[in-house]
């Protein structure tokens, strides 16, 4: 997988539109769909949770869970984050996740949004965030 970097160098010495063809179609066999589902998929294929397990821990309804993970449904943003959670996903990765499925990214200007981020940080599962989300008053990942 190449790096966003990298490809943004890449993308930037684009010269015409035969080369942008070129640029649009090696994205393809990048080994990620730039889809959240695709995104998910990788991740939890690298790491040592199935998606059984990531979609039990994320709380979600197992047959929606496997919906946005098999790509057939799009995840909103509290899905996104529980099933990133869920995952045991450092920081960076809930981020790319959220912007991969072009959901806004955690502001930690944003009370609620910096709980998610103190959860993330710190490990937490998604029922222990919920409890932390409504003990300060705020509406729990639904």
């Amino acid at each position: 997988m190449a790096k966003t970097s990298d490809l943004l160098s890449k993308l930037n010495s684009v010269q015409g539109s035969h080369e942008l063809n070129n640029y649009i179609k090696s994205l393809d066999n990048d080994g990620i769909s730039p889809t959240f589902a695709g995104y998910i998929s990788y991740l939890i294929q690298t790491g040592e949770l199935s998606k059984s397990e990531v979609i039990s821990r994320s709380l979600i309804e197992r047959t929606y869970g496997y919906q946005i993970i098999n790509g057939t449904k799009k995840a909103g943003r509290d899905k996104i984050i529980a099933l990133c959670m869920a995952a045991d996903m450092e920081l960076d990765e809930v981020q790319r996740g959220l912007e991969i499925g072009k959901e806004g990214i955690l502001y930690p200007r944003d009370p609620r949004d910096s709980l998610i981020i103190y959860a993330v940080n710190h490990h937490y599962t998604v029922r222990r965030l919920n409890d932390l989300l409504t003990e300060y008053g705020l509406g729990i990942l639904e």
